[in-house]
């Protein structure tokens, strides 16, 4: 018997602690997932925002420094430094903007505007943070974004977009622009704080909805167990709400000689003589017990009873309270006590 209960409770176990499982995990795929979109979304802007500053530097003024190493002084190169400078801080996060140009199939940097927490390099320096991607953009003409990529000194996420000549479509030079990996993060966390709250709070809701499903379903299974017990059961079982009776089973009818219908809706009082054995009021001795069973929650008593054909028969009654004791809803099981006549003290109540 005991392996079958065991049993029993690890197959309602199973079920609960899989669904529990199971909305966890979508909740922690939601929360994956709009973190991968914000992810994908910031790249995007990304890329659009470097390709609208790529277009307003001028070409030729690319081609003309690309061609010789005169930049001191050059008018092309301190006009470009000043546009680079000025649109650094317009984007946000942005640490480094480098405009860059091929020698001999290698990156050299042509202008290199930055931030005052970091040294500007020399124009004609090889670009080493990202040399194989620059290669492939002047390559292939595609943008390119990559990162968040880690040096000694900075971690950042760097894009190179193309510049190009509107006469013939070559490619001038190359821009580049570095992110702060501290930003971007702080930038994905916030643009993914409300689909990841909205993740997780559907993931408790769900699991509040799965709990309220659960325990709906138990009370629905103890419900149906009392209801099988209370009018299966071979004792007398009734229910009474506010001194009134509202159910009975079979066997407190048959106890009483009567019908359900002529049990529910009646008083206690109604089958029980004028008064008991020790002369108390039939009606104020019940409900002063039902008062003591609402106070203490459970109360027992010895009560005469007059069935519906007139005889009497002694009932050793127990009141339980079944729910809120201002709901006034009671349990009652009367056991008929065979062979005690009617003249009882009432010191001898049991309580």
């Amino acid at each position: 018997m005991r392996k079958r209960t065991d049993g029993r409770t690890r197959s309602k176990t199973r079920p609960t602690l899989a669904s529990i499982l199971a909305v966890l995990f979508a909740g922690a795929a939601l929360v994956v997932g709009s973190i991968l979109l914000t992810d994908r979304f910031l790249r995007a802007g990304l890329l659009e925002d470097a390709r609208i500053i790529a277009t307003s530097i001028n070409p030729e003024r690319v081609a003309s420094l690309s061609a010789g190493d005169a930049f001191s002084g050059n008018a092309d190169y301190v006009r470009l430094l000043e546009q680079m400078s000025a649109l650094r801080p317009v984007q946000e996060g942005c640490t480094r903007l480098t405009l860059l140009a091929l020698a001999k199939d290698r990156p050299v940097i042509l202008v290199d505007a930055t931030d005052d927490a970091m040294t500007p390099r020399a124009p004609g320096t090889l670009y080493m943070d990202a040399d194989d991607e620059a290669l492939r953009v002047f390559r292939t003409g595609k943008p390119l974004l990559s990162g968040p990529l880690g040096r000694p000194d900075r971690r950042f996420v760097s894009v190179l977009v193309p510049i190009r000549n509107p006469n013939n479509a070559t490619i001038a030079g190359v821009l580049g622009i570095e992110i702060a990996a501290e930003y971007w993060m702080w930038n994905l966390v916030a643009h993914a704080a409300l689909p990841v709250g909205l993740a997780v709070v559907l993931a408790i809701l769900a699991l509040v909805q799965l709990t309220a499903l659960r325990m709906a379903s138990s009370l629905r299974r103890e419900q149906e167990r009392f209801r099988r017990f209370f009018y299966a059961s071979p004792d007398a079982y009734l229910i009474m709400e506010n001194g009134v009776f509202t159910e009975c089973n079979d066997a407190a009818a048959a106890l009483l000689h009567a019908t359900r219908d002529d049990v529910i809706g009646s008083l206690p009082a109604d089958f029980s003589p004028p008064c008991q054995p020790d002369g108390t009021p039939s009606l104020s001795y019940g409900m002063e017990r039902a008062r003591e069973a609402l106070r203490d929650g459970v109360a027992r008593f010895e009560q005469l009873h007059r069935r519906k054909d007139g005889s009497e028969l002694l009932t050793d009654v127990f009141l339980v309270v079944l729910s809120h004791p201002r709901e006034n809803r009671l349990l009652a099981h009367w056991r008929e006590i065979p062979g005690r006549t009617r003249k009882r003290p009432r010191d001898s109540v049991i309580v």
